[in-house]
């Protein structure tokens, strides 16, 4: 698979392979082959990190509209989510609030969105419920992050991985769900301006999420 983007009137192409599939095409390139085969002129091959898949990045989510009641579409309120959860136990107002007892409604944010990693989880989604709180600190927020099952499912896949990532896209913080958690958290804090990402795993699928607090 290829994508491409003009870059100053220059195409960038990035291919996703092996090694192997890399070393061939720096050999097409060396001998000329690769331009001919292109149709355009290549002026150099390289290999983009692992952590960095792509050479662009999905617009963030912008964490602090979120207290001018500015949202982007997929984001819902706890109790939209609620109302598509009937009857799962794990994933209800109660147990939520609950869980949530230490960060007062009056002073925070969240939004949930629904994170579907397809056949992995036999085609059920989890819920990803995001909460910003402002911090005694200026211009910091507290972040805490919770996954809970969805549709109907009262635990979480076992080793479904809820990780944070900073703006290089290095692991900053990482956690897994066991054989019978019914929600698993991440907690931190950021300064205003700040970037990070969320990832959503399990198995080879994963879901990732750009902040921007």
């Amino acid at each position: 698979m290829s994508k491409n983007q003009d870059v100053n009137s220059r195409k960038l192409f990035v291919f996703e392979g092996s090694q192997e599939e890399f070393e061939q095409i720096q050999a097409l390139f060396e001998s000329g082959e690769l331009s001919k085969l292109l149709g355009v002129q290549v002026l150099d091959v390289g290999v983009v990190p692992e952590s960095q898949p792509n050479t662009t990045r999905q617009v963030p989510v912008k964490l602090s509209d979120w207290f001018q009641n500015i949202f982007e579409a997929g984001w819902q309120t706890v109790e939209e989510l609620f109302s598509t959860q009937a009857g799962n136990p794990a994933f209800s107002a109660r147990s939520v609030r609950e869980n949530n007892a230490n960060t007062p409604p009056e002073k925070g944010v969240n939004r949930g969105k629904l994170i579907d990693l397809g056949i992995q989880v036999a085609g059920n989604p989890v819920a990803l419920i995001v909460t910003l709180t402002p911090a005694e600190a200026d211009k910091e927020f507290d972040v805490c992050l919770r996954v809970y099952p969805a549709d109907g499912q009262i635990y979480l896949p076992p080793n479904l991985q809820l990780v944070v990532l900073d703006e290089s896209g290095a692991t900053c913080l990482e956690t897994e769900a066991r054989s019978a958690d019914n929600w698993i958290q991440l907690e931190f804090s950021g300064q205003a301006g700040e970037r990070f990402s969320v990832k959503v795993a399990l198995g080879d699928v994963n879901i990732t999420e750009d902040f921007l607090i």
